[in-house]
């Protein structure tokens, strides 16, 4: 991926000594996740993978998986 030069000077203005972290993260694959219902159990998810650190109840996907591309889902 090839970012422009004005956008990595904005964000090395925002993100100061983490630029070259969000630079390597840029970089590197795609990785999709989503929030969980908290009301439904985790089996009613298919294609739900290992915990998101930083959501209690977020999780990630596995390759391929269709969660979260339905019309359904986008409107809400």
């Amino acid at each position: 991926m090839t970012l422009k030069k004005e956008f990595i000077d904005m964000m090395a203005g925002q993100l100061g000594d983490e630029l070259p972290a969000f630079l390597r993260a840029m970089e590197a694959p795609a990785v999709r996740g989503l929030r969980l219902n908290p009301r439904l159990p985790v089996s009613k998810y298919p294609d739900v993978g290992d915990p998101v650190p930083w959501a209690w109840n977020g999780r990630y996907l596995s390759a391929g998986s269709l969660l979260g591309q339905s019309a359904a889902h986008e409107a809400g």
